[in-house]
This record gives C-alpha cells, sequence and structure tokens, in this order.
C-alpha cells in the first residue's frame, strides 16, 4: 500500500497521509455497513475491515492487488472540479499530480 489513503463514500473523498490517519477518523459503524471504497495513491483497492477483537478499522492490502487507477482518477478529478482547480491543468495531470494536489487541497 502506497499513501496517501484516498477513500470513497458515495460521492465524497477524504484523503489521509497514512493508512493509520484513515484508520483513526473512519467509523466503524459505517465500515459495517459498507459505505468506503479504499484506495491507495496508485489506485489499488485496499480492504477495509473491523477488527474482531478491538472493534477498531483496518486497513490492508488487498490479496488480489486489484488496480482501479481509472476510477481513483475520476474521484479526483470530480474533488478537483469541486475546489476550482483549472481545468486545463487537470486535463494534464498526472495521476500522481492529482493524488498530491488532492492532498494538498484537503488539508
Amino acid at each position: 500500500m502506497i499513501s496517501p489513503i484516498i477513500v470513497y463514500e458515495h460521492g465524497d473523498m477524504m484523503i489521509f497521509e497514512s493508512a493509520v490517519l484513515a484508520e483513526n477518523y473512519i467509523e466503524a459503524v459505517d465500515v459495517g455497513n459498507n459505505e468506503y471504497i479504499v484506495y491507495d495513491s496508485q489506485g489499488t483497492l485496499l480492504n477495509i475491515g473491523i477488527d474482531s477483537q478491538t472493534s477498531q478499522v483496518i486497513i490492508t492490502d488487498n490479496a488480489t492487488n486489484i488496480k482501479q487507477p481509472e476510477q481513483l482518477q475520476e474521484i479526483l478529478i470530480d474533488y478537483l472540479n469541486i475546489m476550482k482547480v483549472d481545468t486545463y491543468w487537470i486535463q494534464n495531470a498526472t495521476l500522481y499530480d492529482l493524488v498530491a494536489q488532492a492532498l494538498h487541497l484537503y488539508k
């Protein structure tokens, strides 16, 4: 898993510098309701669950290593458009650039 971590929930995006920060922010009840899709910065899908012993949210690598960079790119573009980032810049940005800009603006 390569940080930052992007969490997507029904049209809303959150971005965290690490999985630990995301785990500490996300509510277990929402995880139990399958509210989130979680990506690393390269678009790899991550597992999100609840530790049965501690009831803490946990984010782990996905054993199948499914990559969905196009979906992550769409999520980031939607967010950056809402944040009024220059359209020309967005159209020419790499996924790495989009992630970095989203992290910068989300703070």
